[in-house]
């Protein structure tokens, strides 16, 4: 009789379907493994994002308030600029209101003319008064028109006024200097 040894074979492949579940468990084992591995690897990227996101936030509201505090001195800069030059500016005009105040009193027509009002500003003088006759008047803006250190002269008006017993003309003018 023949022997067949079935035993053997069934040994021999449960060997082989054994090796086939030990790859299928450690391909799955990897597999997870790697999937844990890059689960953890993003969440750990996603941190140093956050922390990188959250470092670079305060730098940036830091560099704001530099940023307010840069503008604020640039506006303060100009302000102490402006006032410079405004100081400077009066400081060179200091002789010069001084002069058009001198020379506005010297065209005068002496005893025939009166101030009442004189204003000075910066490039302008505004006078008004009372003169005997409009001659008295027109001579005195010829003298002003006449002087170097005034650039415009204009008659804003002139009109007939009694004061008292006495028939005076009024009048209002300005200098430009």
């Amino acid at each position: 009789m023949i022997k067949i040894n079935f035993v053997r074979e069934v040994k021999e492949k449960r060997a082989l379907a054994f090796s086939w579940v030990k790859l299928y468990l450690g391909a799955l084992v990897v597999l997870v493994s790697l999937l844990v591995g890059s689960f953890v690897w993003m969440h750990q990227e996603l941190s140093s994002r956050e922390a990188r996101l959250d470092r670079l936030e305060m730098e940036k509201r830091k560099y704001a308030l530099l940023a307010k505090k840069v503008q604020a001195l640039k506006k303060e800069d100009q302000e102490l600029r402006t006032r410079i030059q405004t100081i400077l500016d009066l400081k060179r005009r200091r002789g010069q209101l001084l002069r058009v105040f001198d020379q506005v009193i010297l065209s005068l027509p002496a005893g025939k003319m009166y101030l009442v009002n004189l204003s000075l500003d910066m490039h302008r003088v505004v006078l008004s008064g009372f003169a005997l006759d409009y001659q008295n008047v027109a001579t005195f803006l010829k003298t002003l028109e006449e002087k170097p250190i005034f650039k415009k002269v204009d008659l804003f008006y002139t009109r007939k006024k009694k004061i008292g017993e006495y028939d005076l003309v009024e009048f209002k003018i300005g200098v430009g200097f």
